[in-house]
């Protein structure tokens, strides 16, 4: 989702098209994989900085407490790492599941990316 409105910041309607073709549109896509290479990163803080969302995220967490939660759990319990390690590795099934849950919670972290 932060790379979504990375992509809407950047005014480009997909970034990670790799895809080369004949339309000067195309050509343009091919033009920018120095910027595709930057954003293509799991590093949560770097997708914050990059979408333009930081300094409102900063503000958000520090008067919502769902935000808040959120991030204690993905910034002090989860790094893009934990991506490559086998199910059921994580520290606590508890922390992972609250994570989970904040995640999807009406006014929670995604819907808050999806709104600003």
């Amino acid at each position: 989702m932060l790379k979504a409105k990375i992509c809407d910041r950047f005014g480009i309607p997909n970034l990670f098209n790799e895809q080369g073709g004949d339309s000067a549109e195309q050509r343009q896509h091919l033009k920018i994989a120095d910027v595709r290479k930057a954003v293509k990163v799991h590093n949560l803080f770097q997708l914050l900085v990059y979408s333009g969302l930081k300094a409102q995220f900063d503000q958000a967490k520090s008067t919502n407490r769902l935000i808040m939660k959120t991030n204690s759990l993905l910034f002090g319990k989860w790094d893009e790492n934990c991506r490559y390690l086998p199910v059921g590795t994580m520290k606590s099934k508890t922390d992972m599941r609250s994570l989970l849950n904040a995640l999807k919670d009406p006014g929670g972290l995604l819907e808050w990316i999806e709104t600003h």
